[in-house]
């Protein structure tokens, strides 16, 4: 894939977020394809792959609970199929209404146009003790 259509389908996802689209978001990505969030499932209950069936919910869901008041994709770094990208967020945790302000560092990959994987780094321990003070109990 060419490194401009690379570059504008990023710019379209990160778009897609920062309007907590999730059916535009979920349009970039080729059947299959696989969404985590990097880290050890013991410590943040996030850090896993989300595949196939089970991306949908995972998005949505990603949309629903952390809601974007800013996002700001910074350089792209495209190498082949691949890409890297910081991004500088704002957003809101729907469940207790709790501002983050986080930088995350997204590794892209693409086929054939489409999104075949994607890991995201970010900062588990906070979104993890967001979950924790949003859990009943």
């Amino acid at each position: 894939m060419e490194r401009d259509r690379i570059e504008v389908a990023l710019r379209r996802i990160y778009a897609a977020r920062a309007a907590n689209d999730a059916e535009s978001i979920l349009e970039a990505f080729a059947p299959g394809a696989c969404y985590r969030i990097a880290g050890s499932p013991e410590s943040c209950t996030l850090a896993t792959a989300h595949r196939g069936e089970a991306l949908r919910p995972a998005v949505e869901a990603m949309c629903r609970m952390f809601h974007v008041r800013e996002l700001q994709p910074g350089r792209m770094v495209i190498d082949g199929d691949h890409a890297a990208v910081m991004v500088d967020a704002r957003f809101t945790f729907m469940p207790t209404g709790e501002e983050v302000r986080t930088t995350m560092v997204d590794f892209w990959t693409f086929r054939d146009g489409k999104v075949v994987d994607v890991i995201e780094f970010l900062d588990t321990a906070h979104v993890e003790r967001l979950l924790a003070a949003s859990a009943p109990g």
